[in-house]
């Protein structure tokens, strides 16, 4: 079932900076480029503290997988609200990406990173894995089983996503929950001024209804600011 007929998506320039590409309802691209001091970047009249990085909170050797409910070989789910995330790597005309490795991290339902230096190990729910990677093929579609992410102290709900493309660095974003009370609080949300570029980031995480056990799907769909050579 897809609960997002037009999804919210996402685009890379080649330096790694994200750019907002337009949907039906969005007629105009804002380009974000980074600048030349190491996180931050420029919306070009705004400069912003939001740097949409690698971040540090994940360093724990482990073979990722799609499904982050459980860890390793392990048989008892997380904790959490179960979500399906899926969506598309795409090139800069719109074709599918191939072979394109999509990684993402988050927090567990007790917001706990899985990072050696997390301040709150003791609260870590060992059942979930906190890091997920998957390999696109000819349709360039991701697909994770995770949680909807959940707030912590200082920060609003939100998914990291790293891409790697033969031949390119790796490029990262963020994706938040739509309508979350955290989002106007947060400073890496609030710094993306502009509506257009918030809402591009900003994913439904929305009900299945097919489900008995209350699970939710979210699309986020990743447009390259290039396209990779054969």
């Amino acid at each position: 079932m897809d609960t997002h007929p037009c999804p919210l998506r996402a685009k890379f320039n080649r330096e790694g900076a994200w750019m907002p590409i337009p949907t039906a309802q969005e007629p105009h691209m804002i380009t974000l480029r980074k600048s030349a001091e190491r996180g931050r970047a420029s919306h070009g009249w705004l400069e912003s503290a939001h740097t949409f990085s690698f971040g540090s909170y994940f360093d724990i050797n482990h073979q990722g997988h799609g499904n982050l409910l459980v860890l390793n070989d392990g048989i008892t789910p997380a904790i959490g609200a179960i979500t399906h995330l899926t969506g598309r790597i795409l090139d800069a005309k719109g074709n599918p990406v191939k072979n394109a490795v999509v990684e993402i991290w988050h927090c567990d339902q007790n917001g706990a990173y899985l990072h050696s230096g997390t301040g709150n190990a003791d609260k870590r729910d060992k059942n979930f894995q906190g890091f997920g990677r998957f390999l696109t093929g000819k349709s360039g579609e991701y697909y994770f089983r995770t949680i909807k992410p959940v707030p912590y102290p200082g920060r609003t709900p939100h998914i990291h996503f790293a891409v790697k493309i033969k031949g390119q660095e790796k490029f990262t974003t963020q994706c938040y929950v739509k309508g979350d009370a955290g989002n106007a609080r947060d400073g890496i949300w609030r710094s993306v001024r502009d509506e257009k570029q918030r809402d591009s980031i900003t994913v439904d995480f929305a009900p299945i209804k097919e489900s008995k056990i209350g699970e939710l799907a979210a699309k986020f769909e990743i447009v390259m600011g290039f396209t990779p050579e054969a």
